[in-house]
């Protein structure tokens, strides 16, 4: 299956990021799985957050950790309140 993206789609999003900026928008979140295949950093005129990717890098991150995630009412509790998606110093 071969999925082609106009010009012209790229072109809504990104119009819609600039109204969204030009609203004081400071970032824009790519909150589905299809949209970073057509938005990305490079043609975005906001920082771009990509949910996928961010959820596949903490996903990682607590998968090498090897501990248990701990979980209340379906959410997922932060280690602490200074928790990042940044890779553990020790790594």
């Amino acid at each position: 299956m071969k999925i082609i993206f106009e010009p012209s789609t790229t072109k809504m999003f990104g119009t819609a990021i600039d109204d969204l900026r030009d609203q004081g928008a400071e970032c824009v979140i790519l909150g589905c799985t299809e949209i970073p295949l057509i938005i990305t950093q490079e043609n975005s005129s906001l920082p771009v957050l990509d949910s996928t990717r961010l959820l596949a890098k903490y996903a990682v991150r607590e998968a090498i950790h090897g501990k248990a995630t701990p979980a209340s009412n379906g959410w997922i509790a932060p280690r602490s309140s200074s928790d990042t998606l940044s890779p553990p110093s020790n790594a």
